[in-house]
């Protein structure tokens, strides 16, 4: 049966391979700053609004004291902060050293600043990963973007070090949703995503090429060729067989090779390896 596909129109075939493509998607968000990415879709991701501006203002986000030091993370995304140190203390968190993530402890450490920032993606989940050579050893954080369109407020946790040193932090807002929030201020949820994706004009345009594949050909069909019955539907016998074939295909993807597994209807079997 595999023979039929070489049988089928350019056009035929580019729907089909079409509506594979949509259906996989591409979720790999490019980063465009140091707090927004950009799906191929058109969806973005957008900390702006969350972020507080003014370099002497404190981070938009701090941790609860956690462990025995009682030990608190400050972040703040897109913009450079100003912790409050005592008389005498470490200045590493400042403007002056681009922080973004701040440790804070029995000292204070800048453990990633804002322009080392990268949006990693490991097919399931968004991080924003930040690193920073103003400590000994070098430190990196990685901090889990989750979406929640009814978090407006944003909530920040503290995670395990791993065992590579690497600090993970989770922050839950509707700003890490897609489109969850423009450049100024988090969008509610019906604004989301206004006008349309890449994606949705991709959908729309496909099917309005099946719909004039299929009305088209059934007009040729009849008016031309003079076609009868279901004789005017195009490529009648592909649509007819199109079961067949997926089921076949399912049936060898899924089966072992082994002898006596085959198409029993086609007689062929398949050796065991």
């Amino acid at each position: 049966r595999l023979h039929t596909y070489m049988e089928l129109p350019c056009f035929q075939l580019l729907l089909l391979f079409s509506s594979t493509q949509l259906a996989i998607g591409d979720f790999v968000c490019k980063q465009m700053t140091n707090c927004t990415c950009r799906y191929d879709n058109g969806d973005n991701i957008n900390l702006t609004s969350i972020a507080n501006r003014n370099p002497t203002q404190k981070a938009r986000f701090v941790t609860d004291a956690t462990g025995t030091g009682k030990v608190v993370f400050s972040y703040n995304p897109c913009f450079p902060f100003t912790l409050k140190f005592p008389a005498g203390g470490d200045l590493s968190c400042t403007p002056q050293n681009d922080v973004a993530v701040c440790k804070e402890g029995s000292s204070f450490s800048n453990v990633g600043t804002q322009k080392s920032a990268k949006f990693v993606y490991d097919a399931v989940k968004l991080y924003i990963v930040y690193e920073s050579n103003l400590t000994n050893p070098h430190s990196k954080t990685k901090i889990e973007l989750v979406c929640d369109h009814n978090e407006m407020t944003g909530k920040f946790v503290a995670g395990e070090q791993d065992k590579a040193g690497v600090q993970n932090l989770v922050l839950t807002h509707r700003c890490c949703c897609w489109n969850g929030c423009q450049s100024q201020s988090p969008m509610s949820h019906n604004q989301s995503g206004g006008g349309l994706s890449n994606g949705s004009i991709l959908v729309i345009v496909f099917f309005v090429l099946l719909t004039v594949y299929f009305v088209g050909g059934v007009l040729y069909l009849k008016f031309v060729r003079g076609a009868q019955g279901v004789e005017i539907i195009p490529q009648y016998q592909f649509w007819t067989a199109l079961p067949g074939l997926i089921k076949d295909g399912f049936l060898f993807a899924t089966s072992r090779c082994r002898r006596g597994v085959g198409d029993s209807r086609s007689g062929i079997n398949y050796e065991s390896l």
